[in-house]
């Protein structure tokens, strides 16, 4: 087998066709990506053409190279018929030219026909081998691109569900404070109209404090670079506000905090913030009228944070349907922390996360 077209007492002009002939093939390799079956036809051709001027058989480099990108750009059935039809064009040309006296297994073109299907068999390895490669190859890039794609998926599906957290809430705080008000107002519009005006005013501040805090989250969504601009409305800093608000809406609330406060990282001073407003939300709702506290400590390397009322136990469990106390449990669980969420013995009912606080880490 050679890998050139050109033989030891070849002729000139059979060795400028030999030339012609495997620059054709090779300049076929143009289309290999596209046309691969096409392209290996054309390369099989010129590769018989040249047993006719060839003193011995013949394996150019570029049908060597069709026969890779026809396993590495087809499929493998497609590939592997390919592969079966050169291997038995091939070989038969090759024991046919021999039995009609060519001399491409000797220089008279004598010898047994056993030693022509030999040879016959031989060539047939390459044909197999190159197939494989371009199978194996395009598997293994076939399985990176799977990879490639279920990573993406899962970050996908991650950043769904952390949206779906901060629409949650975000929507469900400010929309039960409204409906509260609006629902205070709409009863004592008759007897105090001044009373429900100012009602109906903090429901339209909790309005504007919504649409702030989704513009802030799109934002968060289009770049980073948007989100720096745009000043933060969450964090442990505005818990007084959080409270503030919550109280104009008519819910009786007790803030305490304990420690010497320090910066935390980004990540915990959102996830304390968040548990503290949807604490508070689940406590409107289910506990109307109840008084919750709300307790901040600052412990070394830790941030607690407990919620709790005294009203009635009616709340779920993290792990069960609704996205409150899930979002809450979640949050917690990203930060590398504990929760406790249940009723209390003496009655009432209880949010508690306690939250590593590493200095060290990067904060905003």
């Amino acid at each position: 087998m050679s890998s050139t077209p050109g033989a030891p007492g070849a002729s000139g002009p059979a060795l400028a066709a030999q030339l012609l002939i495997s620059g054709l093939a090779a300049g076929a390799l143009f289309w290999r990506r596209q046309r691969p079956v096409l392209v290996v036809a054309f390369g099989s051709a010129c590769t018989l053409v040249l047993l006719l001027v060839t003193p011995h058989p013949v394996f150019p480099g570029g049908l060597a190279f069709a026969l890779y990108a026809v396993g590495r750009h087809t499929r493998p059935r497609v590939s592997w018929t390919t592969a079966a039809i050169v291997g038995l064009c091939y070989g038969g040309t090759l024991v046919g030219l021999h039995a009609a006296g060519f001399p491409v297994l000797a220089q008279d073109g004598d010898g047994p026909l056993a030693t022509a299907f030999l040879v016959a068999g031989v060539m047939l390895l390459p044909i197999l081998l190159l197939v494989a490669l371009g199978n194996l190859l395009r598997l293994r890039h076939e399985l990176k691109q799977r990879d490639r794609a279920e990573s993406a998926a899962a970050a996908v599906r991650v950043e769904r569900a952390r949206i779906a957290r901060e629409l949650h809430d975000v929507v469900a705080h400010h929309i039960t404070t409204m409906n509260v008000l609006l629902g205070a107002a709409r009863t004592v519009l008759r007897q105090d109209p001044g009373q429900a005006e100012e009602a109906i005013a903090t429901a339209e501040q909790n309005g504007r404090d919504a649409i702030a805090e989704l513009r802030q989250l799109l934002h968060v969504l289009r770049a980073e670079q948007a989100r720096a601009a745009e000043p933060r409305t969450t964090g442990v800093a505005h818990l007084p506000d959080l409270v503030e608000r919550a109280r104009e809406a008519g819910q009786r609330i007790v803030m305490e905090v304990t420690g010497e406060p320090f910066p935390l990282p980004t990540t915990v001073d959102h996830a304390v913030y968040r548990i503290v407003q949807e604490a508070l939300t689940n406590s409107r709702k289910h506990a109307s009228g109840a008084t919750a506290t709300v307790t901040l400590r600052y412990l070394p390397g830790m941030v607690d944070v407990r919620v709790a009322d005294d009203g009635p136990e009616v709340r779920r469990a993290p792990g069960t349907e609704g996205f409150g106390l899930r979002g809450i449990a979640e949050r917690v669980a990203l930060c590398g922390g504990e929760l406790q969420v249940g009723a209390v013995p003496q009655g009432g009912f209880r949010v508690h996360a306690s939250i590593p606080a590493d200095q060290g880490a990067d904060r905003r």
